[in-house]
């Protein structure tokens, strides 16, 4: 079975590792990349595996930086 480019706030907080409240709650702040179609919000894989890396590189930084001083 292929992987499909899009998840729903159903399958997201399984690549997210938060709840689907959560999903939901930062979708609509705008804090989550996704689109609402249909009613129903939509996250492109390749957006949320960016975010994802992206904070994990934040993180990264922010404990080399606090343990340089």
């Amino acid at each position: 079975m292929e992987k499909s480019n899009y998840l729903s706030a159903r399958d997201a907080p399984l690549i997210l590792g938060i709840n689907e409240k959560k999903v939901y709650a930062l979708a609509q702040a705008g804090k989550l990349p996704g689109t609402k179609v249909t009613g129903k919000w939509l996250f492109l894989r390749k957006e949320l595996d960016e975010l994802l890396h992206s904070l994990a590189l934040r993180k990264v930084r922010r404990f080399l930086m606090e343990s340089s001083l």
